[in-house]
């Protein structure tokens, strides 16, 4: 009963606020770990790039007249065609940027899609491939007269995604990456994609270090200078900041982060690209109600939420986990070596032992349950809703009747409180089927409020239904 309980109580309560553990040994090891990795796109930006520059390309030179300028929308009707079929993010960007002209006309085929790298197919004749500026060079295609462009985009933070053309061979139009041997590939252009970092990033990374996380590290399939536009507002230091990375980049961190930390190592992300990193980490945790469904299916915490702020919440409740599991043991081992010494000299009756054994079970059981009452997620904006939802001030404060965070709003006072407040107006058929928050007990008159002055417990909300036969007190009629 020393570990079980504790178990099963946080994992049960915190599934009510949106956070599934897959199992125990997760919860567990969440507990010891002090090194927190991100991914940048979608986990600590909102996932919703736009493009924020288009920057048409002719004999090398970037060309600039206007929105309306013909090389500006081939460039975009072209790119919104091929990107069509592709999920990531980058690729929506450029889609919902070219729905501003026609749709390109001409045959779209042999789609290839190249994780961590970019996207390739075969438009009317020509190989496109729209990607990293790395990987395009990579294929033969000359970057180093755009390095001014990249260097402009990357100030911005912004990322850079590369346009490049290719002869194809006819017999092999199908196939995307089959070119006319010797062929040198043409840049057509270069978007600038930008991504708003989340507003409650600097919050999640502030919670994490004051909950005891040492280190915070970023990584990204993106550019540099994006990595660090949203790396430096949240206090990330510069080594870790790592850009440009594939999946199997980001696995290969994580292990030797893992490695050289004997807690192991956090990854919080959302994406397919994330997947692999996610399965190996110690603890994997997928965030975000527009994840990938691998994402989720490979990690050990799922989060159907967007806030960032439950990642810390998490990772502090399960450290207070592992301390009561700890206390647990130490109480029923402590229990039975005393009862075993007193046996040994003679003075250990067997009703003591049974009342010893008995006592330690529910002793460990309930502290178990304490767990309960951390298990609620403690943010101002949830206590605003929750209590504007039931027609009351978001922080009212009545004479004599403090009103507690909401971090404390805990299970077991549906158990202590209708036994403790005679005076108590009571309404829940039982802790199992009340709503989250719905059957914490409420305050709504002067008598009430007398009694709950006079309890080591203080009420969290009043609600006007709940009242005496007094008739609702004055807080409540102002709220």
């Amino acid at each position: 009963m020393a570990s079980p309980v504790a178990i099963v109580a946080v994992i049960g309560a915190v599934s009510r606020h949106g956070v599934i553990v897959r199992n125990a040994i997760a919860l567990e090891r969440a507990g010891l770990v002090r090194i927190v990795v991100f991914d940048k796109t979608g986990t600590l930006t909102y996932g919703h790039p736009e493009v924020a520059g288009v920057f048409p390309v002719a004999d090398g030179q970037v060309v600039d007249h206007g929105d309306g300028h013909e090389g500006m929308v081939r460039l975009l009707r072209i790119a919104g065609a091929v990107e069509l079929m592709s999920e990531h993010p980058m690729a929506s960007a450029i889609v919902r940027s070219s729905r501003a002209h026609p749709l390109w006309a001409g045959e779209v085929a042999g789609f290839q899609s190249f994780p961590g790298c970019g996207v390739s197919a075969v438009v009317d004749g020509r190989r496109v491939l729209i990607g990293k500026p790395g990987w395009i060079a990579e294929d033969g295609c000359d970057l180093s007269v755009l390095s001014a462009t990249f260097g402009s985009i990357n100030h911005l933070g912004q990322t850079p995604v590369v346009l490049a053309e290719w002869p194809v061979l006819h017999d092999h139009l199908s196939a995307g990456r089959q070119v006319l041997p010797g062929s040198v590939g043409t840049v057509s252009g270069v978007f600038g994609i930008a991504d708003q970092r989340r507003s409650v990033a600097n919050d999640a990374v502030g919670r994490l270090r004051r909950g005891g996380v040492s280190r915070i590290v970023v990584l990204s399939g993106d550019a540099i200078g994006a990595v660090d536009a949203v790396s430096s507002a949240i206090g990330v230091l510069p080594v870790d900041r790592h850009a440009g990375l594939l999946p199997e980049d980001k696995v290969r961190l994580v292990r030797t982060l893992a490695a050289g930390h004997s807690g192991g190592v956090a990854m919080v992300g959302d994406g397919i690209n994330d997947a692999p990193a996610l399965a190996v980490a110690t603890v994997g945790i997928a965030v975000g109600t527009a994840s990938a469904d691998v994402a989720h299916d490979l990690a050990d915490v799922s989060m159907v939420a967007d806030d960032l702020t439950r990642v810390a919440w998490f990772l502090s409740l399960a450290q207070r986990t592992r301390r009561t599991i700890i206390t647990n043991v130490t109480i029923a081992l402590s229990v039975k070596m005393v009862v075993a010494i007193l046996a040994v000299f003679g003075m250990a009756s067997l009703w003591l032992a049974i009342v010893a054994d008995t006592g330690a079970t529910v002793v460990v059981a309930l502290n178990g349950m304490r767990l309960l009452g951390w298990s609620s997620f403690a943010t101002r904006t949830a206590g605003t809703v929750d209590r504007k939802r039931f027609g009351l001030a978001a922080w009212s404060s009545h004479a004599g009747h403090a009103h507690w965070d909401d971090s404390h709003v805990d299970s077991w006072w549906a158990v202590v409180m209708p036994v403790s407040c005679p005076y108590l107006q009571w309404r829940g058929s039982g802790l199992g089927a009340m709503p989250a928050r719905a059957g914490v007990p409420q305050c709504g008159s002067q008598r009430v409020h007398r009694s709950c002055r006079r309890l080591p417990l203080s009420c969290v909300s009043c609600l006007p239904s709940y009242s005496s036969a007094n008739g609702p007190c004055e807080a409540d009629r102002t709220n």
